[in-house]
């Protein structure tokens, strides 16, 4: 050990490095490893001493130089809880939420679309902190990672770990406050214009005004529009309700997957998979309604146009006094034959790639050398069809069968009425099924049109 005279020992501030200076040439002498790390020991300094810096200055020893010969370990505290947000959760956190529970749309300019099942925000847990030592051998205490709390509000909920929020329901994730939320319904506070742009939402809209010209609202759920829509293209799959009148201009297409009710339309192209209600009017517009069509106001009337339903038309007024040409058909629903048409084709396509794996098949297997082996590149494109064959043959199944379904589907409704409960006046054409035609030729009041005995007849309201 060395003489506490031949060397000095100089420990930093925060306890965290040690270096040693030789003072005096007799310090040299017999000087190692082993005597440094005893002279150290002896000081206190016994932790995060560095053996090779002890060996190359027991083989290379310097006078009045001091060499760092042992340094601490700090502690490290742990990292905290961060939560990931799949969503834009810096626009999210201004949304606005109604008192019935929908988003205020002013706020939002895009929409984070989450379908149920889907991960919106994951959690990383905290770290715990790890203790350190200085030189003496002290501990130096480490904090752990801080929680943070992830907190979950309407259509949405945690992972049993607690570690992930996930979607319940189709909608708009945001921060509603600090709760991850879903939201299925946006409100827009005023009409759809230039200020806020067209809306493909995956939930539910309501809108508490109109939609202008040129614009277009989609929705996966219903749509709500409590004034006028002009020259605008609206479709959902779910229900709709126009409060105000579609101002078509021949510019216009409305689609539901569901029920719709509309006050009035003019001019546009109206498609619903379900039943329609309008108030007032139909005028001059292409309908197709895969339920029943209802006309419901006293002074109600369909007039120009070709209107479409499977089950049934009820209106007080078809057509007016100038005999202007109004069709209306039943009794064939006018979405099956689109469905039908895409089938088909598919159908076609799936039949012609299976034909070619079948030709290629029995050509490879035709050209087979006598002693019934084929080359190894044969044999793969051999295995690369059967595999393509069994990819496709499933698929015919399901298209055959879907045929069928929808064909059954198809089949006409014999029971259809076009029922008029004031006048019908001349010019007005009716269709059942695509096979019977009958047109007006006077005013005719208070009745109903039915089919019977491959005739259309007329009989009370």
């Amino acid at each position: 050990m060395l003489d506490i005279k031949d060397y000095e020992l100089h420990v930093s501030s925060d306890r965290m490095e040690a270096s040693l200076t030789l003072l005096k040439q007799e310090a040299v002498a017999g000087l190692s490893a082993a005597v440094l790390q005893e002279s150290l020991t002896s000081r206190g300094v016994v932790f995060g001493v560095d053996p090779r810096a002890l060996a190359d200055l027991a083989k290379s020893p310097q006078l009045d130089t001091p060499y760092l010969v042992a340094r601490g370990t700090a502690s490290r505290d742990g990292a905290n809880e961060k939560v990931e947000y799949k969503f834009a959760s810096d626009a999210a956190s201004k949304v606005v939420v109604t008192e019935g529970g929908s988003v205020d749309f002013r706020n939002i300019k895009n929409f984070s679309n989450f379908r149920e099942g889907e991960i919106i925000a994951v959690k990383t847990p905290a770290s715990p902190g790890v203790p350190g030592k200085n030189v003496y051998g002290e501990e130096l205490k480490s904090r752990d990672g801080r929680t943070v709390p992830l907190r979950v509000g309407k259509g949405a909920r945690l992972t049993d770990d607690g570690l992930a929020v996930v979607a319940e329901a189709n909608g708009h994730a945001c921060l509603v406050g600090d709760r991850v939320s879903v939201l299925s319904t946006i409100e827009v506070p005023t009409s759809v214009n230039y200020a806020v742009g067209n809306i493909k939402f995956i939930g539910s809209v309501k809108i508490r005004g109109g939609v202008m010209p040129g614009f277009c609202v989609e929705a996966e759920g219903d749509i709500e529009i409590s004034e006028n829509v002009e020259k605008a293209t609206i479709r959902c799959r779910g229900n709709l309700e126009i409060r105000g009148i579609v101002f078509g201009q021949g510019d216009c297409r409305i689609e539901a997957g569901g029920n719709a009710r509309i006050n009035a339309v003019d001019q546009a192209e109206i498609s619903v998979r379900g039943n329609l209600t309008v108030n007032s009017y139909i005028r001059h517009c292409k309908v197709l309604v895969g339920g029943l069509v209802e006309v419901i106001g006293k002074k109600g009337s369909i007039i120009g146009g070709d209107v479409r339903a499977f089950r049934s038309i009820t209106v007080p007024y078809i057509g007016n006094s100038m005999a202007t040409l109004t069709k209306l058909s039943v009794g064939t629903n006018p979405f099956i034959s689109e469905e039908l048409n895409e089938i088909k084709t598919k159908q076609d396509e799936v039949e012609t790639k299976l034909n070619q794996v079948n030709t290629a098949l029995r050509t490879l297997i035709s050209r087979r050398p006598l002693n019934g082996e084929l080359d190894p590149q044969s044999l793969a494109l051999v295995e690369k069809l059967k595999t393509t064959k069994q990819q496709l043959e499933p698929q015919l199944v399901e298209l055959n069968a879907r045929m069928t379904q929808t064909q059954e589907l198809s089949a006409e409704y014999k029971e259809a009425r076009i029922r008029v409960s004031d006048i019908a006046y001349p010019g007005v054409v009716v269709n059942f099924r695509d096979k019977m035609q009958f047109k007006t030729m006077d005013e005719t009041q208070h009745f109903c049109f039915y089919e019977e005995g491959a005739e259309i007849r007329s009989g009370p309201f």
